[in-house]
């Protein structure tokens, strides 16, 4: 790692993200904004990732390219980008998604006028497999509100995108958090944990483009055509709405808040267990019944 790290690093975990990594790496290395370093770490791909990522890092000293012996899961890898970087101010990418090229130069912007703020991200585009728009979201409501259990409210939502999770950060206020968990769906509780940390501000324009596409991870569990079991994925599905709450309750308990902050935000976790009740009765259904399975598929 340098000694001096410049203010800004990007972390980009991959696995097999041959089919979209060039044109990702082109969109974050033609920002407006380029005093940055870029690490790429390699969980074990299988494909043309390593070529393509060495030879960018061959063409520009900003890349760094680090391949895992052996996968590590998702989890691992996104908090191995975090932790194997060093600049004060952090930023996650994804090999399938693209910035516009002055996305970072407005996320540092608006941190700059907001000292207290955790991250900042701008309005998410969705876009398919060939660059179409699917549409335009900006469904966080107050997470930049300056009450934390307001931004907490607002972040433990299931009905957000959590492509806010690539904007930019803080690091010494991301560290205050456990970063991604081992268990689907985590980025929620780790925006939670950040929110609670400060406020999460947003630019109004759509300069992040989500790619959706049938490779994608998140989209292969949805379908089910990824086993939520697989320890290569570094998640687990069993009782998750359950682990979902028992970590949120983990973040409130050691987040770095008065007395009546916390009362507060405990409050709004007991209303958002309530209104998802449902979801809770049918995790604990589902989890039983995969319990129940699970010796059968290893005989």
């Amino acid at each position: 790692m340098p000694n001096s790290a410049p203010p800004l690093s990007i972390g980009l975990p991959v696995k097999n993200g041959a089919g979209f990594l060039a044109g990702a790496l082109d969109s974050l290395l033609s920002q407006t904004y380029g005093d940055f370093d870029l690490l790429v770490a390699d969980n074990d791909s299988d494909d043309s990732t390593g070529e393509i990522v060495r030879d960018y890092a061959r063409r520009d000293p900003r890349v760094r390219y680090h391949r895992h012996a052996q996968d590590i899961g998702a989890a691992a890898n996104f908090n191995y980008v975090f932790r194997a970087t060093s600049g004060p101010l952090f930023k996650w990418a994804a090999a399938d998604d693209l910035q516009h090229e002055t996305f970072v130069q407005r996320c540092v912007a608006a941190l700059d006028e907001s000292p207290a703020a955790a991250a900042a991200c701008t309005a998410i585009e969705h876009i398919d497999e060939d660059g179409a728009s699917l549409g335009v979201t900006h469904d966080l409501r107050a997470s930049d509100a300056a009450e934390p259990a307001d931004r907490f409210a607002d972040l433990i939502r299931y009905d957000y995108s959590c492509a806010v999770a690539f904007g930019v950060q803080r690091r010494a206020l991301a560290e205050r958090t456990r970063l991604l968990l081992p268990f689907w769906g985590s980025d929620r509780v780790f925006l939670a944990e950040l929110a609670l940390a400060g406020p999460l501000v947003l630019v109004g324009e759509p300069l992040f483009q989500e790619r959706e596409h049938g490779a994608k991870l998140t989209t292969q569990v949805a379908q089910r055509r990824v086993s939520a079991f697989n320890r290569k994925t570094g998640y687990g599905s069993r009782f998750l709405t359950w682990r979902h709450a028992a970590e949120l309750v983990r973040a409130v308990s050691r987040a770095d808040l008065t007395p009546a902050q916390r009362q507060r935000v405990f409050s709004v976790l007991a209303k958002w267990a309530a209104a998802n009740r449902v979801k809770f009765a049918c995790s604990l259904a589902r989890g039983v019944a995969e319990t129940a399975i699970a010796p059968l598929t290893r005989a």
